[in-house]
């Protein structure tokens, strides 16, 4: 059991056991200045054009960069969308920013809706919107702030879920690695179906405060209310355990740090983690708390994170 000064001191942190789910750790191409110069850099998010280039957007984000469809305006930690006006595109170009481990990115699209992806993330989107629909493609997280538009309603569609709204705030989790899809509304309304045209579940509207969550390889497709703060945590630098066991802990760590977590021997028992951290916290730091608090210790060694339960 957990003391109440250890308890005080990792904001209500108590800890669980599960099988884990490993992580690996993704490197980054990208294209030097206006996509002349090649070189190999490390970079924790990437911007894919249509035609395939890559550009790096920490640290070779461009100041401005013309294309036929929009102009990309660059700023630190951000990405804006000009549309050009002077002619209407026959189809829709797609752009895709990829984020790794430790990478997060916002981009405001040319629609002026606004989009935070989070780590691990790759966000697919057309450089303008043509026809009555706005689709967009996720994998992993993202937090939308979508442009009211009544006549094209904005489409998000990861898996086999797909979130359709008008003008609202929402978050969406669908990472490869997780058991669910995850849909958080914030403000407005949203409608969210499963994509499968032979499927017989009805599509569920989300009031604000409301999380729809649909199990993959199941028919489980379900709604509750949840604390939106708690989901939305990520985009202020925090990370936020509500009773999470450490299979979901370190598959959440292991996109902020550039580690991947492995089981030493056998597992005892059974640990879940509540509390809240900070991103800007050392790992070795974090790891030492939850084994204050009773987990199991961790031994770093070569970007890899040694489980080992306590005899």
């Amino acid at each position: 059991m957990v003391s109440g000064a250890i308890a005080s001191c990792l904001v209500g942190i108590f800890v669980a056991l599960h099988p884990l789910v490993k992580v690996e750790v993704h490197k980054s191409m990208s294209v030097q200045g206006e996509l002349k110069e090649m070189k190999i850099v490390k970079e924790k998010v990437m911007l894919v054009l249509g035609n395939g280039e890559r550009i790096g957007l920490v640290k070779q984000v461009p100041d401005s960069l013309k294309l036929a469809q929009a102009t990309l305006i660059g700023t630190k930690g951000g990405l804006f969308y000009e549309a050009n006006t002077d002619s209407v595109p026959e189809r829709e170009e797609f752009h895709r920013i990829e984020t790794a481990v430790g990478g997060e990115y916002f981009v405001v699209l040319s629609d002026g809706t606004r989009v935070w992806v989070n780590s691990t993330s790759e966000f697919v989107y057309p450089v303008q919107f043509i026809g009555d629909r706005r689709v967009v493609q996720l994998k992993g997280e993202a937090y939308f702030e979508v442009k009211h538009d009544p006549a094209r309603p904005f489409i998000v569609q990861v898996r086999d879920v797909e979130t359709r709204v008008l003008g609202t705030a929402f978050n969406v989790s669908a990472y490869e690695n997780e058991e669910s899809v995850y849909t958080t509304l914030l403000t407005g309304k949203v409608q969210v179906s499963l994509m499968d045209q032979k499927s017989d579940i009805p599509s569920m509207i989300l009031k604000p405060g409301m999380q729809s969550y649909w199990k993959k390889g199941t028919g489980e497709f379900s709604v509750r209310k949840v604390d939106t703060k708690n989901v939305v945590a990520w985009r202020y630098g925090e990370f936020v355990f509500d009773e999470d066991d450490i299979e979901v802990v370190t598959r959440m760590l292991s996109r902020w740090y550039e580690v991947r977590f492995v089981y030493d021997g056998k597992r005892k028992g059974r640990h879940t983690f509540s509390g809240k951290m900070s991103k800007d916290e050392k790992l070795e730091s974090i790891l030492k708390m939850l084994t204050l608090a009773g987990g199991p210790e961790f031994r770093m060694e070569d970007g890899i994170v040694h489980i080992v339960e306590k005899r």
